[in-house]
């Protein structure tokens, strides 16, 4: 009888495990920091400003809001910032 398969399907599997918990880690940190930061509003996770500016929307509490509206916005403009930028062609070596 052979042990588990500890092939490079294995090895690759488990550095993709390692830098998505690296990932999470790191988000849950930046998310942290500036929720405490920042006044309770997030810069990474837009999703969070979404709810809670629902939240204090439905609350009528007007500047609460706001205050997660410009996060959004700036994230948003950042994006679009980003896809209007030109991109560098990398000319492919194979194709002459």
């Amino acid at each position: 009888m052979s042990g588990p398969d500890t092939g490079p399907k294995d090895t690759e599997r488990a550095r993709s495990l390692w830098f998505a918990l690296l990932l999470t880690l790191a988000n849950g940190f930046l998310d942290a920091h500036t929720y405490i930061a920042r006044g309770g509003v997030f810069a990474n996770v837009q999703t969070a400003n979404v709810i809670f500016g629902a939240i204090d929307t439905s609350k009528r509490e007007w500047t609460l809001a706001l205050a997660h509206l410009w996060p959004l916005l700036a994230f948003i403009a950042g994006v679009d910032v980003g896809r209007a930028r030109p991109r560098a062609r990398v000319k492919d070596p194979r194709h002459r």
